[in-house]
């Protein structure tokens, strides 16, 4: 056995399976999962960015001074021991704390109920989400660069019910600062933000509402154009009028399949059918030298959106052209996936088995961890259907996923082909069951 802190060794690094073994493609003609694409296309004429030369935010060093919008908000962050603070603004921590805990309670009821009480596990995943926001929130208080009473002036602000506070509001506003984080601007994410808001302000006129713009603010087309130029997907159940965008039903109205018995084993296996998130060709993925082979015929059209919507962004590398004529292709040997016809790249790694301390993936499927370079992760993707090739995604409560910056350290055994992933037990989000995740075990195929 060896043991090692940093990198990472592919255990299969050997030898590579023969082509009928080699299910997993990246190609052109498999893409994102929908539910992770924005709800619209990038707009024809690009929006002008917000950066340094661009921002119109003015200071004196102490308080901003224009536009009027944010006139006279302090640059510091407040507290109630701060001036500018108002008497009748609730602090932010006494009053998420209390809801916090009730939805830990409810968690906890939902965990003790059983599956037989929570078909599915949705409402316990639900309510799990909500306790994840809930701690969010709060370390964005303890640790975020403002309060939420002064991103705008006083006037904009409104606390309590419905107001900035609001808890779903909270959460929006501080995802949002820790979004803006990764995204390398040449100015702060809040000065960005207010920037934004501005803008918002100029166009909406009187009909600009602060807290209901934040609460939205995930489908802010400037928002949106940033994820697209930095290689991240618009993500998640989308808000507000969005949802009336909606062609097909919703996850309570489709009509799930018939649930297979469990499996005898004690560790419960992941489930097979309706924890996908199906993928659907986007023509915007496709290279112009690409041509999809004409034994795999075009997917049909699929909705914007899946009827299981993931709160991560899905990715998928760029894919590869081969020329119609490749000097060292022959055919004993294949870099194209028999199935599916699309083409097994560098970043691909055949698995067996995944586990971790509540899911174990099926042994029977064909799946592999495919390396994103953009967010220093290894993402888990399944083969769903091969007429025509479809890849999926597990729902997010199954993670199969691993990330770079999670990881505490590798163990692994060439000769068993198996590597142990010990994580990081302050990092990543809570599992359903409120805990941690836990390590992840995997298993490689053999030649």
């Amino acid at each position: 056995e060896y043991r090692i802190t940093p990198g990472f060794t592919p255990a299969n690094v050997r030898s590579r399976p023969p082509s009928s073994e080699r299910g997993r493609p990246t190609p052109l003609s498999l893409p994102i999962d929908p539910s992770s694409q924005p709800p619209e296309s990038p707009p024809a004429l690009p929006l002008e960015e917000i950066t340094r030369e661009s921002m119109v935010l003015k200071n004196d060093g102490v308080v901003y001074t224009y536009p009027e919008c944010v006139a006279g908000v302090p640059l510091v962050k407040i507290n109630e021991e701060h001036p500018y603070w108002e008497a009748n603004w609730p602090n932010v921590k006494t009053l998420i704390e209390p809801q916090l805990a009730r939805w830990r309670e409810k968690h906890q009821a939902a965990i003790e109920a059983g599956p037989k009480q929570d078909k599915g596990g949705s409402s316990k995943y639900q309510i799990g989400r909500q306790v994840n926001r809930g701690i969010k929130i709060l370390e964005f208080h303890e640790k975020g660069p403002i309060s939420p009473y002064q991103l705008l002036g006083k006037r904009y602000i409104q606390a309590g019910k419905g107001g900035i506070t609001s808890y779903d509001t909270l959460f929006r506003l501080s995802e949002t600062i820790s979004e803006l984080e990764k995204f390398n601007l040449d100015i702060s994410p809040v000065d960005w933000m207010r920037q934004r808001l501005h803008e918002l302000i100029q166009t909406q006129g009187l009909n600009f509402n602060l807290s209901r713009t934040i609460h939205d603010f995930y489908q802010d087309s400037k928002l949106t154009s940033l994820r697209y130029k930095h290689g991240f997907k618009n993500i998640g159940r989308p808000s507000g009028a969005m949802k009336a965008r909606l062609s097909h039903g919703s996850p309570s109205t489709i009509p799930k399949p018939p649930q297979k018995r469990k499996s005898m084993h004690s560790v419960p296996t992941t489930p097979r059918e309706d924890s996908f998130v199906n993928h659907s060709p986007l023509p915007g993925q496709i290279s112009s030298g690409y041509r999809t082979p004409a034994s795999v015929p075009a997917p049909a059209p699929q909705p914007v959106f899946s009827t299981h919507l993931n709160k991560k962004p899905k990715y998928m590398p760029p894919a590869h052209y081969r020329p119609d004529h490749d000097e060292f292709h022959f055919e004993t040997w294949s870099d194209t996936d028999s199935c599916s016809g699309g083409i097994i790249t560098k970043y691909d790694w055949r698995l067996a088995v995944v586990k971790t301390r509540l899911y174990t993936s099926h042994i029977n499927v064909t799946q592999y961890w495919t390396w994103v370079g953009q967010i220093q992760c290894f993402q888990h993707q399944v083969l769903k259907d091969v007429k025509p090739a479809k890849w999926g995604l597990f729902r997010d409560e199954i993670d199969f996923h691993v990330h770079i910056a999670e990881i505490e350290e590798m163990e692994w055994s060439i000769e068993a082909l198996r590597v142990h992933i010990i994580m990081k037990k302050d990092v990543g989000e809570l599992a359903p069951d409120g805990k941690p995740r836990g390590d992840v075990m995997t298993s490689f195929p053999r030649a």
